[in-house]
């Protein structure tokens, strides 16, 4: 083909054009360009030949993981050339997932990036202002080393009301400004408290922060090592205990000391799998590999060791959505209102999406859920995890951008001519609300202050970190959002309750508060039976009852059901269930 363009002594040309007269350095250049790129694909082909996928398994799943390293933004790609010999990836055996070089050291930039994180969760927490999640601040799409990142952060917040007493004790911190001193001047205090971890708690030892690249900030801290380890020795001794791992549990509260859990749950996703040799199947695997038990509590729900729960969380099972990565708490909501095969079904707060796919795997393929969610990047959110969860071309799930309140208010209109397009690409809300009339059973699972869920997103250590003062403040703002927050709830519960079509309707939250649960169900009450609904005993092999002392007059607290975070191991929870009477259905 090159002679065919010029050059050479082939005077072939195709039918219809002219002789080509390119001069010969033409071709030259030509193959030369070649024979780089030839050249570039050569290596390409033999540094990535280590990484092919392996067979799926027996299953029908790809079970297969890429051993070489990913590009780092920023630097060279790890694992090529003399880079490889300074960054290998973590072990699982280190118990934190850190990204490390060969002697164990932390990387800096990890370090950073949770110092920042601290930095923003303290910052929010004294002013209740631009709060995040630590999730959100450590696993976001622009973090390096999102896995190390969290571990870091979580375990220094955890252990930060001792490396305070050690960093005053031992000079690095003023007694007065609370500000870094002596060689630890003009740092910033949350990187001398990462730092100080590293040295006196994690893994790594102080060894790690004399390391060539560890950074000016990680050397200074390295040369107070004496006086810092007599503040620790002298702190342990003070509480009678042989390491500062131990003093801990001599400061915090019990919740704080509670915050790792024994545990972690997951639910098979029957909805992407429904056949039922499929799913025992997994759930068989599960137990082999990562010594998964079943729950009692929750059918397909497996309770894995917290040990496991780094394998747990990479598995190949959780990456392709067969298995969620769910608590067992959020499961109840799902199996209290317990739709039939075929039912057609609401969520009115559905992100992110797991409660959706509950719903859709009881109500199998030939129901319907429709998935309603008022804000547009958590309703793109919902879209993406539920094409994961039950894949792209499942109808089993309809999702609508809207204000639920409003559909209800249209629905009860009967406007269903003024149509009104759905940003979700393709379904308008005038088919929300058609589905809407059809629905027999709806999960309000309402927006609330997430106070169940403090032990696991980390905000009771963010509470733990707090003075005695700054956490009464803080105590007494939430309980001022929890009651703004019941009024929306009551209006959410109220409206679904409104609905002509629905018999089966369930309240639920994760909170802890009876200003959002107890209170709001009694609230409701009186609307409810105006509707003949009445409120049915929910998931009566639950032990846990409602909170007597909330006083609630009229709700009969033995029938909502509650899961405390202390005495439970889950996320803390409310669930209430109102089912409409019978005399009201045949009517």
């Amino acid at each position: 083909p090159m002679k065919k363009h010029g050059g050479g002594n082939n005077n072939t040309t195709k039918p219809g054009r002219s002789k080509n007269t390119k001069p010969p350095g033409f071709v030259l250049s030509m193959k030369k360009d070649l024979k780089v790129i030839k050249k570039k694909n050569s290596r390409k082909k033999n540094t990535n030949s280590h990484s092919q996928s392996q067979p799926a398994s027996s299953l029908g799943f790809n079970q297969s993981r890429r051993t070489s390293f990913k590009p780092v933004k920023g630097g060279r790609r790890a694992g090529s050339g003399d880079h490889a010999s300074k960054t290998v990836a973590t072990t699982r055996e280190r118990g934190i997932g850190t990204r490390e070089t060969k002697n164990g050291a932390v990387d800096e930039r990890v370090r950073r990036q949770a110092c920042a994180a601290l930095t923003t969760l303290l910052n929010a927490d004294a002013t209740a202002k631009h709060g995040a999640s630590i999730k959100s601040l450590t696993l976001g799409e622009r973090v390096y080393a999102k896995r190390a990142t969290y571990a870091l952060t979580i375990e220094t917040l955890r252990y930060l009301p001792v490396l305070r007493i050690v960093a005053r004790e031992s000079g690095m911190v003023d007694v007065n400004t609370s500000s870094p001193a002596g060689c630890a001047e003009g740092m910033k205090p949350c990187l001398l408290y990462v730092l100080m971890y590293e040295m006196l708690i994690g893994p790594s030892g102080a060894d790690a922060l004399r390391l060539p690249g560890a950074g000016g900030a990680a050397r200074k801290v390295a040369s107070a090592e004496d006086d810092l380890r007599k503040a620790a020795d002298s702190l342990c001794e003070e509480h009678g205990v042989a390491h500062l791992r131990e003093v801990l549990g001599k400061l915090t509260s019990t919740a704080a000391r509670q915050h790792t859990r024994e545990s972690c749950f997951v639910r098979v996703n029957a909805a992407l799998t429904p056949q039922t040799a499929t799913t025992r199947k997994i759930c068989a695997k599960l137990a082999s590999e990562l010594d998964a038990k079943p729950d009692e509590h929750v059918p397909l729900g497996l309770v894995v060791p917290a040990s496991r729960a780094r394998e747990l969380a990479e598995h190949d099972l959780v990456a392709n959505g067969h298995v969620i990565l769910q608590g067992k708490s959020s499961c109840l909501a799902a199996l209290a209102l317990a739709p039939s095969p075929g039912e057609t079904v609401v969520d009115c707060c559905a992100a992110p999406g797991n409660k959706t796919s509950h719903l859709a795997a009881l109500v199998g393929s030939g129901g319907t859920v429709l998935a309603v969610e008022r804000d547009a990047s958590r309703h793109r959110m919902l879209r993406k995890r539920l094409a994961l969860l039950l894949g792209k071309t499942s109808n089993a799930v309809r999702c609508v951008q809207a204000d639920f309140l409003d559909l209800v208010a249209r629905a009860m209109n009967q406007n269903t001519s003024k149509k009104r397009k759905n940003h979700a690409g393709g379904t308008d809300a005038d088919d929300g609300i058609a589905t809407l009339c059809a629905a027999t059973s709806v999960l309000v699972d309402a927006p609330c202050s997430g106070s169940g869920t403090r032990n696991t997103r980390g905000d009771t250590l963010v509470a733990n970190a707090r003075d005695a003062d700054d956490a009464d403040a803080s105590e007494e703002r939430e309980v001022k959002r929890a009651a703004a927050l019941g009024r929306l709830q009551a209006k959410l519960l109220t409206a679904a309750l409104s609905l002509p079509s629905a018999r089966r309707v369930v309240y639920s939250t994760c909170s802890i508060y009876p200003a959002e649960n107890e209170e709001v169900v009694g609230a409701c009450m009186e609307h409810a039976k105006l509707h003949g609904f009445h409120l049915k005993r929910a998931l009566p092999s639950w032990p846990r009852r409602g909170l007597a002392s909330a006083g609630v007059a009229g709700v009969d607290l033995d029938r909502v059901v509650r899961v405390d975070p202390d005495a439970d191991g889950a996320d803390g929870f409310f669930v209430a269930l109102f089912e409409k009477s019978t005399s009201t259905r045949t009517s």
